[in-house]
């Protein structure tokens, strides 16, 4: 049997079955997820009943390109490790007197990590690689900051549409699992520079043939949460953020959270925390007018 690394490390190998498989078999080794009733502890009562507690899953799509390197330290600190510490955070459905710290295990909130990475495609490599796939926030946030970014050339582009098209193939593997689970939020988080291809997807069997416009769709109608992280303005990005959202009013037009005035940061079913040490580059100072011209002779 492969080990647990070889499986969370093991590339997109040219089609979606081949990337399932990996998924499922690392997937199966978690422990059972057997729901505890609720718990108390010293002054902390945590309620971990079927009834209040939630299962999320979250896909993050990352752009490895070089050009995406050059701006990522900056959006995994302002954009990413918030959102995940958000997204991991346990339900509001807990009560707790907090007189006590709740341990990790206490929480009524079962968090599902899965890392996808859409790299150039030189000959005989895939376009996109299956990275991660924990349930520990520490881990997810580990694998992000290890992301390697090479290639692309001078390309504007990116397979935008293999990346989301693999994301559906993941939900609907971890769907086998959450059938039966009340509460199920389901995040895919798409973070890029580069504007997607107009063309279709032709790695996945399921969703072969369709274009991110179409892909983007899916994902609203099958209520999964799409959120966009780019360091710049994309209006290509944008619109495939809108077309993901077209059935939720709630959130339209679409907001900006970016905190720095280049980047593009649109999300959808959180928000992320206030950052006052966040601000926006300073200005160039204006120059100093010229001296006046010397009186005529």
């Amino acid at each position: 049997l492969e080990s647990s690394n070889e499986r969370r490390h093991a590339s997109y190998p040219g089609d979606a079955p081949n990337a399932i498989r990996l998924l499922r078999g690392f997937y199966s080794t978690f422990p059972s997820r057997r729901r505890p009733p609720a718990r108390a502890t010293g002054s902390t009562m945590v309620h971990t009943s079927s009834e209040s507690r939630k299962v999320r899953r979250i896909v993050f799509v990352v752009e490895a390109h070089a050009i995406m390197g050059l701006n990522y330290g900056t959006l995994l600190r302002t954009y990413l490790n918030p959102a995940v510490n958000v997204l991991a955070a346990s339900s509001k459905a807990r009560t707790e007197v907090k007189s006590e710290p709740v341990s990790d295990s206490g929480s009524n909130c079962d968090v599902q990590f899965v890392l996808l990475l859409i790299k150039s495609n030189p000959v005989r490599k895939p376009f996109v690689s299956l990275v991660e796939n924990t349930n520990d926030s520490s881990e997810f946030l580990d694998a992000l900051e290890k992301i390697s970014f090479c290639g692309g050339g001078a390309e504007i582009h990116c397979h935008v549409a293999e990346g989301l098209a693999l994301a559906l193939d993941v939900f609907d593997e971890l769907g086998r699992e959450d059938s039966d689970s009340d509460g199920l939020e389901k995040y895919c988080v798409l973070v890029a520079h580069s504007s997607p291809y107009d063309l279709p997807a032709c790695q996945s069997e399921s969703y072969a043939g369709l274009v991110t416009g179409e892909l983007a769709c899916l994902l609203g109608e099958r209520s999964v949460k799409l959120s966009v992280i780019s360091p710049r303005k994309n209006p290509y990005l944008r619109e495939v953020f809108d077309k993901a959202c077209v059935s939720d009013v709630t959130i339209l037009p679409s907001r900006d959270f970016a905190k720095l005035p280049a980047h593009l940061v649109l999300l959808h079913g959180f928000e992320l925390p206030e950052d006052k040490t966040v601000a926006a580059p300073a200005s160039t100072p204006a120059l100093a007018p010229p001296p006046p011209p010397p009186p005529p002779p």
